[in-house]
């Protein structure tokens, strides 16, 4: 896991930056260490790398996420405890949404 090249959707770091500061919770990226940790879902079958993972503390959280995705044209999922079988609680290319830590 890992190894492979997240794209960025086309995203600067200004912007990924003005996400970050907007949220009480957690932004992860593809360069953060725990990135892999965190997109992680039970289903072994399922790997899926998400562009940007909200590590949400609170509705508003999930709202400021939705509408960041919805913003700049990305795929959203809401993840509370990634057990979904086909691996729909998380996205290629996208914002997903978790609700666990």
């Amino acid at each position: 896991m890992g190894a492979k090249q997240v794209p960025t959707s086309g995203l600067d770091s200004e912007t990924i930056t003005d996400l970050e500061r907007s949220l009480r919770g957690e932004l992860v990226t593809p360069d953060d260490e725990l990135y892999d940790e965190t997109r992680a879902v039970w289903n072994g079958l399922v790997d899926r790398y998400p562009t940007l993972i909200v590590r949400c503390n609170g509705a508003a959280d999930v709202a400021r996420g939705l509408a960041f995705a919805d913003e700049h044209d990305l795929p959203f999922s809401v993840r509370g405890g990634g057990h979904h079988q086909t691996g729909s609680s998380t996205v290629d290319e996208g914002v997903s949404s978790i609700w666990r830590r």
